[in-house]
This record gives structure tokens, C-alpha cells and sequence, in this order.
């Protein structure tokens, strides 16, 4: 999350610039990219500040869940 002149706040996703641009005052847990990506231009967001340490936990146990599906579809034989 990067805070241009204008003051309103931006949210760069994988096509970002790898260097420069404005101060970044926050960033996005792996976990929650998707549902970002999927808001349009000038929609609004309400972040919440969690730690790193939550972020890690909530992106396992995410994969724990796409792991519990894909061996249920195993078992379908899907």
C-alpha cells in the first residue's frame, strides 16, 4: 500500500514497479491478494493490522484447507 501525493492511498499487485515509487505504508498478506485483486479501481478497503506472525498462520491454514479438497477429489477420483 503506497501513499502518492494525492494522499489517497494505492495498492500495487503483482505488475508493480520492483523499485521507487511512494511511501509504502503497509503491505498485504499473501492470504488476502486474491479478494484484493478482485476489487475495482475506487472501490473501498478496510485493512486491519495483523502480524506477521498471523499472516503465516492464516496462509497455512488455507493451503491445510486446498489440501483437505484436493485429497477429497482424489478420492472422487476427479
Amino acid at each position: 500500500v503506497q501513499v502518492p501525493p494525492s494522499g489517497q492511498p494505492i495498492v500495487l499487485l503483482v505488475g508493480r514497479q520492483s523499485v521507487g515509487g511512494y511511501p509504502r505504508i503497509a503491505a498485504v498478506a499473501r492470504v488476502d491478494l486474491g479478494k484484493l485483486a478482485q476489487f475495482k479501481a475506487g472501490d473501498q478497503v478496510q485493512f486491519e493490522e495483523i502480524t506477521l506472525r498471523q499472516a503465516h498462520e492464516l496462509l497455512l491454514a488455507r493451503e491445510h484447507d486446498f489440501e483437505k479438497v484436493q485429497a477429497s477429489l482424489s478420492r472422487l477420483g476427479a
